[in-house]
């Protein structure tokens, strides 16, 4: 936070004005070194003479919040402003705390008021492109970013920035050579190298990227992140052997990596034995890890260690704590949800897809998976991409991409897509194919397996009618456990509570049903789980006769598909079908009381 100080009142006395200022000076210097308390009674003693005083005002409140996350941070700050002249470093400090309580919106207008008084302000850029990242703005976060990036160069908060405001964009390219100028600056900052590589990979530019990592292993193998990093890699290709020995050496390294154990554990099929889970356990009493994220990835390895042991309470112990702890870091809102589900079921009606006729391109390219996660789309995919003529995507962002040219935020309202011109829809059309042709030239299809596009499925069959779009789905109480049961660092904030997860897993039901009834049965395909795990051949043959394909039995040896997978599933699609997965919430049925009740009526159907 920033320290610069407003002028003093003129009219004061200079003995009081010497006294304030030795006073503000101290409290500055004992909050700066965490003394909270001391600096405390510093700001008191100048409100007691002053109570509008500017800077004591703004600091206490910057100390109430930085102690105790105190609510009445924002009443102190909010009055400092409206009591001194403007000043930019008050309104970024101001617009930080609202961030923190997760008032994106809000920060936004201070962030702006600020860059009005101080155009070149990076930090001022940086944090408005934060908001927008997180309000699902990409492309004006990219754009201050950018901004940021170009007042000073040679500032990694400002590069780092803008190489992933650059890469939610789709510009991957242009996110790469960003990282790799900032990679000659700064050979040892590995951040940028990682989201190099991660760039390239999205590219399809996969020798490169493991060229440049192992030139980076090379340069200095006893770094545990480099390790762990080709180990996330190697794990998305297929190489389990190649990942799991750069992840041992990670561990060997920094045995207090513990994120490390959880992919680990996910990318085999028995996670650890005894001796396994007892000297992870010990080691978290000697050493407990150094951040709350680190001890998500603790709790979730030893819940897969203890299920694959068959310790079922036990391990939903686990699971239970990392979910609560990821429940903390990231906040959810059912009412939110529900709303923008209404917003959606009222606008992108019959009347908004008979705009396909005019607005929609004719194409049969793009075949869209959709359905919740965990509920098979991966397999699906998988099984696709073993066909000649399909290149597995993957789980694209560029539909969204494309929306949020037109729209403030990708959680606009079903309204403000409705109203969007035929031009724009077109284009945004357009758009998507130019992304997907680039990455995949010449394929008679290409996946798109985002699961969250089944809230936009009237937008996507709009822009283009003749695309095939598969529905995966699942028993509700596997989907929701398995959910519960898996650990997603970001974009599934539902997932970390029995009650929301219900909760969601209703609002989509509410969704594709409608859905599935205005778009019809000659463009959806519903494929249930058991029913392919059951009939591999069957179902292989069912999805492919609906994508206009002619049969191949390669589509059978999925697991042997050369391609990256990045998502959960990455070991399971590549071992042999089988239905050890089904009816995996009867191991947890006496925990699951939230998630039944949340469900209804839903418990235990297809």
């Amino acid at each position: 936070m920033r320290t610069t100080m407003s002028e003093p009142a003129p009219q004061k006395t200079n003995r009081v004005l010497d006294r304030t200022r030795r006073l503000m000076a101290e409290g500055v210097h004992f909050q700066q070194q965490g003394e909270f308390a001391e600096a405390e009674r510093r700001y008191m003693a100048v409100l007691a003479d002053a109570p509008d005083h500017t800077d004591a005002l703004h600091f206490l409140g910057l100390l109430k919040h930085q102690r105790d996350g105190s609510a009445e941070s924002l009443d102190l700050m909010k009055k400092s402003l409206e009591t001194g002249l403007p000043n930019a470093g008050y309104l970024v400090n101001f617009g930080k705390v609202l961030q923190a309580y997760g008032r994106f919106d809000e920060s936004i207008q201070y962030f702006r008021k600020a860059l009005a008084i101080s155009p070149s302000f990076t930090e001022a850029l940086n944090r408005l492109g934060q908001s927008q990242e997180l309000l699902n703005m990409p492309f004006k976060a990219r754009d201050s970013y950018r901004k940021a990036y170009e007042i000073d160069p040679s500032l990694s908060e400002s590069a780092m920035n803008f190489a992933r405001g650059l890469r939610n964009t789709g510009d991957f390219a242009e996110a790469a050579d960003i990282c790799e100028r900032a990679l000659r600056a700064n050979p040892e900052d590995l951040q940028f190298l990682y989201l190099e590589v991660l760039c390239l990979l999205d590219a399809g530019r996969i020798e490169e990227a493991l060229e440049e990592m192992h030139s980076a292993l090379k340069a200095d193998p006893l770094s545990a992140q480099l390790h762990y990093s080709m180990g996330l890699v190697m794990a998305e290709l297929g190489r389990f052997d190649d990942a799991k020995e750069h992840y041992a050496k990670a561990l060997t390294i920094d045995p207090q990596y513990y994120a490390v154990y959880y992919s680990l554990s996910a990318i085999q099929a028995q996670a650890a034995g005894v001796p396994e889970i007892a000297a992870l356990e010990q080691r978290l009493q000697q050493s407990p890890p150094r951040t709350p994220e680190a001890a998500v990835s603790a709790e979730f390895s030893l819940g897969k260690m203890l299920e694959d042991q068959g310790e079922y309470d036990r391990a939903f112990g686990h699971f239970d704590l990392g979910n609560k702890i990821m429940r903390r870091l990231q906040p959810y809102s059912t009412a939110a949800q529900s709303a923008y589900i209404d917003s959606l079921l009222k606008s992108l009606d019959e009347r908004f897809l008979a705009r396909g006729v005019k607005a929609g391109l004719e194409t049969e390219t793009p075949v869209f998976i959709v359905g919740m996660i965990r509920s098979g789309t991966s397999l699906v995919e998988q099984v696709l991409a073993g066909h000649p003529e399909v290149a597995g995507g993957g789980e694209l962002p560029f539909l969204h991409q494309s929306l949020s040219k037109y729209v403030d935020t990708l959680t606009a309202g079903g309204d403000k897509i409705a109203a969007l011109s035929d031009e724009n829809l077109r284009a945004m059309g357009e758009h998507y194919l130019a992304k997907i042709g680039a990455l995949h030239p010449g394929a008679r299809r290409v996946t798109d397996k985002l699961p969250g596009n089944f809230m936009l499925l009237p937008l996507i069959h709009t822009l283009f009618p003749k695309a095939r779009i598969i529905h995966c789905r699942r028993d509700p109480l596997d989907t929701c456990v398995s959910c519960y049961l898996t650990h997603f660092d970001t974009g599934h904030h539902y997932a970390y509570d029995q009650t929301e997860i219900g909760e969601y897993y209703r609002l989509y039901r509410r969704l594709m049903d409608r859905y599935t009834d205005i778009i019809g049965p000659g463009s959806m395909l519903t494929i249930d789980y058991e029913d392919l795990v059951g009939d591999i051949e069957g179902g292989a043959r069912r999805m492919l006769e609906f994508c206009g394909l002619e049969w191949n039995p390669a589509c059978l040896d999925f697991g042997k598909t050369q391609r990256m997978v990045k998502t959960a599933s990455m070991y399971q699609v590549r071992q042999p079908a089988h239905s050890s997965s089904i009816g995996r919430w009867r191991k947890y049925a006496s925990h699951i009381a939230p998630l039944r009740k949340a469900l209804g009526t839903l418990a235990g159907q297809a």
